[in-house]
Order: structure tokens, then C-alpha cells, then sequence
């Protein structure tokens, strides 16, 4: 899951506070603090719940097969269905909240509610597909940058593998013409010859050389 504490932990008591003066279920001061106070406490745990079941349904629904390949079908779809969802979610909390606060049932504060949550759910949802997007594109950069890595790894290990034995063959011949005809230059052959192996050796696992060592192998 998205690690969004920090904007949950920001964003969920603002809209509590906020939904009951936007939908126009309290004013203040005439109905007195108490009554303020304890609506926006209900509403911050609507909030609450309305967040939970809409980033579940976005983690859901991203992952079926109709929108699973189609980013712009998404970026419309999710926003829309998360909308209706929380809306749903205000409506019935509002409805319930006038059942046991006012035992009475004004119709256009549910109404006023819902649309409250609608706007909320529908920039929530587009909020975590845009988040699921920017993780899947770093996802994305960090199985290329090892896909390219492997390859340049198995490129130089073919390379490593054609490079030694005709090397090596190749190296043997032109020993075997120096000991036959001057033997201090095969001597000097088979010297720089064994630093050369020694530098195989040496730098095998190894990704990085330094500049020194590459040198005095190029000269060798």
C-alpha cells in the first residue's frame, strides 16, 4: 500500500471539519460549540471511512482487465466511480446523523452531503491513480536500468569467453616462433604475458578499474 500517512493524517480532519459547513449541517454560533464540535468529530470518522473504501476500490478496480492497460479510461473512470462511492458514503452518514442528532430528515442536506462527498472521493481517487502512475513508471525505470545492466553483463562475459582462448592461442603461437628464434624476447613475451593474465585475474568480478591499471594493461 502507498505510504500516505501524512496526507491522510492532514487531509481526513480537514474534510471532516470542512463537509459539515460545506453541506450546511451546522452554523455557527447558533448551534453552540458542543453540537459543532461533536458533528465534526462524526464527520472526520465519515472521513476516515470514505478514504479507506475509496482507496480500496481504486487498488481494485485498476486491476481489472478493462482498465488494467488503458491509462486515459482509468484517469476517467476511477475519479467517476470513487465519487459516486463516497457520495453514497456522505449521503448515508447525513441521513443517519439527522436520524440521531435532530430526529428529523431535511432532504437537502443529504443531497448537500453527498455532493460534498462526491467532489472529495472523485479528486481523492484521481490523486492515488496519479500516485499508483508515478509508481509504476519508476518501477518501470528500475527493471530497464537492470534489464540494461544484465545484458551489458552477459555481453562482456561472452566477450571475456571468445576473448580468452583465441587469445591465448594466439599467444602460444607467437611464443613458440620467439623461443625458436630469440630467446630474450620470449622471455620478455612470456613476462608481459603473465601480467596480462594476472590483470584478468585480478579485475574479473570487477565493474570499475582505475585508470593506472588499464593503462599498464593496454601497454602490456
Amino acid at each position: 500500500m502507498i505510504k500516505d500517512q501524512l496526507f491522510k493524517r492532514l487531509m481526513i480532519p480537514i474534510v471532516g471539519a470542512a463537509a459539515p459547513f460545506l453541506a450546511k449541517l451546522v452554523r455557527w454560533p447558533e448551534d453552540g460549540l458542543v453540537f459543532v464540535l461533536v458533528t465534526i468529530f462524526y464527520f472526520i470518522g465519515v472521513s476516515f471511512l470514505t478514504w479507506q473504501v475509496v482507496v480500496k476500490l481504486v487498488s481494485d478496480l485498476r486491476r481489472t482487465n478493462p482498465l488494467k492497460g488503458n491509462i486515459f479510461s482509468r484517469i476517467i473512470s476511477l475519479p467517476l466511480a470513487g465519487g459516486l462511492l463516497a457520495g453514497a458514503v456522505f449521503f448515508t452518514a447525513t441521513w443517519l446523523w439527522q436520524r440521531l442528532f435532530l430526529q428529523s430528515i431535511n432532504g437537502m442536506q443529504p443531497l448537500n452531503a453527498a455532493l460534498v462527498g462526491a467532489v472529495t472521493g472523485g479528486v481523492l481517487s484521481l490523486v492515488y491513480e496519479i500516485v499508483f502512475l508515478s509508481m509504476e513508471k519508476e518501477l518501470d525505470s528500475r527493471v530497464l536500468e537492470q534489464v540494461d545492466r544484465e545484458r551489458l553483463e552477459a555481453e562482456v562475459n561472452v566477450l571475456r569467453s571468445e576473448l580468452d582462448p583465441h587469445f591465448f592461442f594466439n599467444c602460444m603461437n607467437t611464443l613458440s616462433h620467439l623461443v625458436r628464434n630469440d630467446a630474450d624476447k620470449a622471455y620478455q613475451f612470456v613476462h608481459k604475458l603473465s601480467s596480462v593474465y594476472k590483470y584478468f585475474l585480478r579485475n574479473k568480478e570487477k565493474q570499475f578499474v582505475s585508470l593506472q591499471d588499464e593503462m599498464e594493461f593496454l601497454d602490456n
